[in-house]
């Protein structure tokens, strides 16, 4: 799996605690521009990275109290479904695929499986479970599955799907649309 090596102007990392935040920001060459305790306060984190805005890229240390900054930073442009060339890099950032083990051409197994990022993992396995829920005519396509490849694998295809659709409808700036979801299954 190749890593995100894009360049920026500024970093931001975060140490993240229920009631407080540590803000550091660097520039492109490890100069420390602002280290500051912060209250986890939206507005406070705003006007603190403000001066930085301009390619800024921020990364978070947490446990369980990380949605509220991911959601900030999500309402202020910071990510973009273009940093990944091709919708299969995305699947893989997201664990919809197993890794590879290659050597000389020839396949030794498979490693990785803690690269990437856990959450959309999770998310789109959950969202493979609400699909078969909420759209009756999905449970065609998962019987399919499930009797081709048993319950687990059924639904981890699934959720790559959702995966690869969720890809594109960012990447083309279109919503779902479930019929033609299933006419590609």
């Amino acid at each position: 799996m190749r890593f995100y090596t894009g360049q920026h102007q500024h970093y931001c990392g975060i140490d993240l605690h229920a009631r407080t935040l540590y803000l550091c920001v660097l520039d492109a060459e490890g100069n420390v521009l602002l280290h500051r305790n912060l209250p986890c306060d939206r507005t406070r984190f705003l006007q603190a990275i403000e001066p930085f805005r301009d390619d800024l890229v921020v990364a978070s240390e947490c446990i369980f109290n990380w949605y509220w900054l991911a959601d900030l930073c999500a309402e202020h442009e910071i990510h973009d479904i273009d940093r990944f060339e091709s919708v299969q890099r995305f699947a893989s950032y997201a664990r919809l695929v197993k890794c590879e083990k290659m050597s000389a051409g020839k396949r030794s197994g498979s490693s990785g499986s803690k690269i990437g990022n856990v959450h959309l993992k999770w998310a789109f396995s959950e969202a493979a479970i609400t699909l078969l829920s909420h759209f009756p005519d999905s449970t065609k396509l998962h019987s399919r599955l499930k009797r081709k490849f048993g319950k687990g694998k059924a639904l981890s295809i699934l959720a790559h799907k959702i995966g690869r659709t969720v890809y594109f409808m960012l990447k083309r700036n279109q919503a779902f649309d479930p019929a033609r979801f299933l006419a590609t299954a």
